[in-house]
């Protein structure tokens, strides 16, 4: 079992209570962490944008794995710290690059469930706000993982489960008749 942990921005746009401007991202922002073992999502929480992405670690012994490319591009630096055994390329190519799915599940929470809803002047609505879109995504995932085992759309995003099996369409005709009546 791999648990892959991924922290975020979460930008905002106003003067909520534990926004800070953050570097890396170049914007006043929140840094969520996202903790996934596989497609599931174990944890997610609100964290304010002044702390270390990687803060909440384990204390066990970790190593970096680096590769950086230059192409036509210019300079694509890419690292992954483990605590797992092994042959880094292996680590990197097999194990690295197959998580990169995980960035889809993180932008399933943000943008289908509607997890950077963080607008909130005060600060414990908006991790209350990230707590419901996360739960929510999580039973989308466990729906999509059971129910729609077998079916279309057991590989669709959340956003598409959402679209076709919840989200319900529909026009509202009025239809008046105006008769004359009797006085």
């Amino acid at each position: 079992m791999i648990l892959d942990f991924d922290a975020t921005d979460d930008p905002v746009h106003g003067e909520q209570d534990g926004r800070f401007f953050h570097g890396f991202y170049r914007h006043y922002c929140f840094l969520p962490l996202y903790v996934f073992c596989g497609h599931q999502l174990l944890v997610s929480y609100l964290r304010p944008s002044n702390i270390d992405g990687a803060k909440h670690s384990w204390d066990k012994p970790r190593r970096v794995i680096a590769k950086i490319e230059y192409s036509a591009h210019g300079v694509n630096p890419r690292y992954v710290v483990t605590n797992l055994a092994g042959d880094a390329k292996h680590l990197y190519d097999k194990l690295y690059c197959a998580r990169g799915d995980m960035e889809n599940r993180i932008k399933e929470n943000q943008l289908d469930m509607f997890g950077d809803r963080t607008s909130c002047q005060h600060w414990w609505p908006n991790p209350f706000r990230l707590l419901l879109s996360s739960l929510a995504y999580t039973l989308i995932e466990a729906i999509r993982r059971i129910v729609l085992k077998g079916t279309e759309l057991a590989k669709a995003y959340v956003g598409t489960i959402r679209l076709k099996l919840f989200k319900i369409g529909a026009v509202i005709l009025k239809n008046a008749c105006f008769a004359k009546l009797p006085r």
